[in-house]
């Protein structure tokens, strides 16, 4: 049986991405505009498509900022 992975096993509803920017990764200066590379892994790992992943992630960080 495949390991899971964090995200695999992870609530939706209850992930936030984020950014550490700038902060070099892999040789390359990472950026804000960053996080569309990683919600699109999310959706990829959930088989979700992106702006459902982008619509519950905004909603979490609403919710946990109080925005």
């Amino acid at each position: 049986m495949p390991v899971s992975t964090a995200i695999e096993r992870a609530p939706l509803e209850q992930i936030l991405i984020e950014t550490d920017a700038p902060v070099e990764y892999q040789g390359k200066v990472s950026e804000p505009a960053n996080l569309l590379i990683t919600l699109c892994g999310i959706s990829r790992i959930k088989g979700i498509e992106h702006e459902e992943t982008n619509r519950i992630t905004t909603t979490n960080a609403e919710s946990f900022f109080s925005i």
